[in-house]
């Protein structure tokens, strides 16, 4: 019995029977090219889709899993431009890389009120500055310290940011062993006393009264040259004469010379000095 296959092969005559197994080899090969059985989608709405490699799959409509990479007019990577930013190309039909201006990268700032500072080319950097409400117009103290000034309503510098307000004068002073500085409770630093020192053991008086103690009289201890010495407090050893200032500061007492010599002036006529 003639094999079936046979006849197909050669059919009569022999070319009908390749005919058709051309063909079947042709669509055999078609068939290749196509996917495995895919199925039904597992959702309504979903569309067959294809890569450039001619893999496919079932996606639902309206969750195509693509990136902004994947538009035809965007850039093609995101690798090398950390913090660049987008801007409308030369051509104007797309959009690309601002190469020239965006930002390294520059962290977090190491303090708080830091703002981020430009200049005229784009350079950046963390800078730590004093907001507004951050000055101060008068000086309440040490709480105060180390914040930043500004001047006040009067367009003026307060006076309480300085150590003392200028010098104020007070009154005569003449120092005693027993009280040789005045009580300076109420007054600011800057204010003085002129010193008045008296003779050589010159009696002590109050209120018009001669001062005595344990019923002796008291007497005000000079140096033979009419000048007195410290012997207590900030000014211990420190000798002062008639007409010095004793200076109140911030801390402490000063003892400011008045430097008027009277030996070194004249009279207007040149003949004596000034005695």
């Amino acid at each position: 019995m003639p094999d079936i296959y046979d006849d197909l092969l050669c059919g009569p005559g022999g070319s009908p029977g390749r005919d058709v197994v051309d063909q079947i080899n042709e669509n055999t090969e078609e068939i290749g090219k196509k996917e495995n059985d895919l199925g039904l989608p597992a959702e309504d709405g979903s569309i067959l889709t294809s890569d450039i490699t001619g893999v496919r799959r079932w996606v639902k409509i309206g969750t195509i899993e693509a990136t902004f990479l994947d538009l035809v007019d965007t850039p093609p990577t995101y690798s090398g431009f950390r913090f660049a930013k987008l801007m409308v190309n030369a051509d104007e039909d797309g959009v690309s890389y601002d190469t020239t201006q965006y930002e390294t990268w520059l962290g977090v700032p190491s303090a708080n009120d830091t703002v981020l500072t430009s200049d005229v080319v784009g350079n950046r950097n963390w800078r730590s500055v004093f907001f507004k409400d951050q000055f101060i117009t008068e000086s309440l103290g040490s709480t105060d310290a180390f914040k930043p000034v500004t001047l006040n309503l009067n367009g003026k510098l307060d006076p309480s940011f300085m150590e003392f307000q200028g010098f104020t004068y007070i009154a005569d002073w003449t120092p005693t062993p027993s009280n040789e500085y005045p009580n300076p409770v109420g007054f600011d630093p800057g204010s003085f006393w002129v010193l008045q020192i008296p003779e050589s053991f010159e009696e002590i008086t109050h209120n018009g009264e001669i001062v005595t103690h344990n019923g002796e009289t008291l007497y005000y201890i000079t140096n033979a040259d009419g000048t007195y010495t410290f012997q207590t407090g900030d000014l211990a050893g420190q000798t002062a004469r008639n007409g010095d200032y004793l200076l109140l500061g911030k801390a402490r007492w000063g003892l400011l010379k008045s430097g008027i010599d009277p030996n070194l002036y004249y009279r207007l006529d040149g003949s004596t000095a000034i005695t």
